[in-house]
């Protein structure tokens, strides 16, 4: 769970990209080992980065409609975890860069430091 953990605080505090964020960076996800489903979308849009609650847009509201989930479990990252691609807004009509997070963006959250995604199973123990 450590590990874990400390990847969650470093993909929150990477400031990598921040040159090139025109709202600065603001990496937005949710996540815990034990979640049974991930949802992996696009790069935030500006409602999510300014309140860095993920899907927390009409996007959001359809999605959870969609998968008929109240607001409480859809955010309960002991059951579902929200990954975006990009993990901070990258501004209208671009796309997140290839170091749009550590490692690379979103997937490198699956690889978990540079190993498979089975090493985010084995970081809670």
């Amino acid at each position: 769970m450590k590990r874990f953990v400390r990847l969650i605080e470093d993909i929150r505090a990477c400031e990598l990209c921040s040159a090139d964020l025109p709202l600065g960076p603001r990496p937005v996800l949710q996540a815990h080992p034990s979640a049974r489903i991930l949802i992996v979308g696009q790069a935030p849009g500006t409602a999510v980065h300014r309140t860095g609650i993920p899907f927390n847009d009409p996007s959001g509201d359809r999605l959870r409609d969609w998968l008929g989930v109240s607001r409480e479990t859809f955010y309960d990252p002991r059951q579902i975890a929200l990954i975006p691609m990009g993990f901070c807004y990258p501004g209208k009509g671009r796309r997140p860069g290839p170091g749009a997070g550590p490692g690379g963006g979103a997937p490198a959250v699956l690889r978990c430091g540079g190993h498979n995604c089975s090493s985010i199973c084995s970081a809670s123990s």
